[in-house]
């Protein structure tokens, strides 16, 4: 697995974490919420389907939610909310070039958001790691404001993100628009550009 895409794919969907704050009402976070995506990704062009879950009362797998997307893979992103912060606890990935299902594991857990409303910048450094591999990696995230993006929902007032990865030596920037009540309509990152098609509540 490309661990670029690996980064991609988990940092989509990070930010929808943020329950509380001044921008709560941009990662809505509600049993059955429905995203579907045109992604263009490695050559290719591609429809995703994203649907929220939360967890019950009995869950047995220390998570509170948690995001599946379908496409030309399938992945689970599981979150908890613990000590006013969102972790992001885990990543299962199932892709169709392999034969088995994999997990994707952080340590220390991703914090990928605060609670507190005068936020507007964190950061993670840590380790990603799945089979043998392993990848330290940092992580710095920023609210640059907002912005009118046009999208097939129409002209959408977003808050724009922008997350800067290093990797060794390597930095890259990725950048998501998020739209109030609806969530993620837009990412661009080296390599994945990905646009909202329809939502449904």
């Amino acid at each position: 697995m490309n661990p670029k895409i690996n980064i991609t794919i988990l940092l989509i969907f990070l930010p929808f974490c943020n329950l509380f704050g001044n921008y709560s009402d941009y990662f809505p976070i509600r049993d059955g919420l429905k995203w579907i995506y045109l992604v263009k990704e490695n050559n290719k062009q591609f429809e995703q389907y994203v649907i929220c879950r939360e967890s019950y009362s009995n869950n047995s797998h220390n998570y509170d939610f948690y995001f599946e997307t379908n496409s030309i893979r399938k992945t689970k992103y599981f979150y908890k909310l613990k000590n006013d912060l969102v972790y992001l606890i885990k990543t299962e990935v199932n892709w169709k070039a392999f034969p088995v299902k994999f997990n994707l594991r952080y340590t220390p857990l991703f914090p990928v958001f605060s609670i507190s409303k005068e936020i507007d910048q964190w950061s993670w450094k840590g380790t990603i790691s799945y089979f043998l591999f392993k990848k330290n990696i940092v992580v710095k995230f920023q609210i640059k404001g907002k912005e009118q993006v046009q999208t097939k929902l129409g002209k959408l007032e977003c808050i724009k993100i922008s997350a800067i990865i290093r990797i060794n030596d390597n930095e890259e920037e990725y950048t998501a628009w998020y739209a109030k009540s609806i969530g993620l309509i837009k990412f661009l990152s080296p390599y994945q550009e990905k646009e909202i098609i329809s939502f449904y509540r």
